[in-house]
This record gives structure tokens, C-alpha cells and sequence, in this order.
């Protein structure tokens, strides 16, 4: 467990945002580099990913897309007063339970609009950027 714990050591995400545009970055160590880009307007989607098993692109739409994060519209939203400031932003808490019972907690903040081609996921229910 602990080597492969190791193997994501220095994992990152970063976002980035414009208007009905947004790209998620996300380098897991040594692993995987994965960037996706939708565009919400038009409902595509562009995954590039590179790593040990070569680099890949895919362009597809979210309606093509079967994803699982444990996150559907079977799950429970709960808004919590718990409040916090995270770069620079005010931001509340946020409690998701899937219907398997597990809990993701989330900081969201109302001064960005989230950026999503999946509106029937429980995240597209949060006021604003988780």
C-alpha cells in the first residue's frame, strides 16, 4: 500500500476557467497526466492523457461519456453554515451522500459559477465552484 501511495506523491490538480470554457489539469506523480476540456456551450469534451502507456486524445461529449464518480443525481446535497476563506476566496461547506451512504465534503464558493456538461450531477447542485 505505502508504494503505492508514493507513486501519487506530488499529485496536483489545477483549473482554469472562461466563460463556458473550462480545462482541469491533473498530474498524478509519476503515473498519469490527464487534461480535460469542456466546453459547455457546445457539450464537447476533449481528454488528453499522457503517461507510461503512451499520449492519448479523445474528443467526445458528455452525453457520450459513461462516468461514475460516485456522485449521481441519487445522491443528497447538504448545505452547511461552516464557513472558510481559501485563496482569497469566502467559501461554505458542502456535504454530498451518495446513495451507497458515503460522504465527500466539499468547499464551494458562490463567486465563481462552475463550469459543467453534467447537470443531472449532484456537484452541478452546488452553488457555485467546488
Amino acid at each position: 500500500m505505502a508504494m503505492g501511495v508514493a507513486m501519487f506523491n506530488g499529485s496536483k490538480m489545477e483549473l482554469y476557467f472562461d466563460g463556458d470554457k473550462a480545462r482541469t489539469e491533473l498530474d498524478f506523480g509519476a503515473l498519469i497526466s490527464m487534461a480535460t476540456v469542456i466546453n459547455s456551450k457546445t457539450d464537447e469534451v476533449i481528454i488528453l492523457t499522457g503517461g507510461m502507456m503512451g499520449n492519448n486524445a479523445v474528443l467526445t461529449t458528455s452525453k457520450e461519456m459513461e462516468v461514475d464518480e460516485g456522485v449521481t443525481s441519487e445522491s443528497t446535497v447538504t448545505l452547511k453554515k461552516d464557513k472558510k476563506t481559501i485563496l482569497g476566496y469566502k467559501c461554505k461547506k458542502a456535504i454530498i451522500t451518495g446513495a451507497d451512504g458515503n460522504e465527500m465534503v466539499y468547499w464551494y464558493t458562490d463567486k465563481i459559477s462552475a463550469i459543467s456538461t453534467d447537470k443531472t450531477s449532484s456537484i452541478s447542485q452546488l452553488p457555485g465552484m467546488p
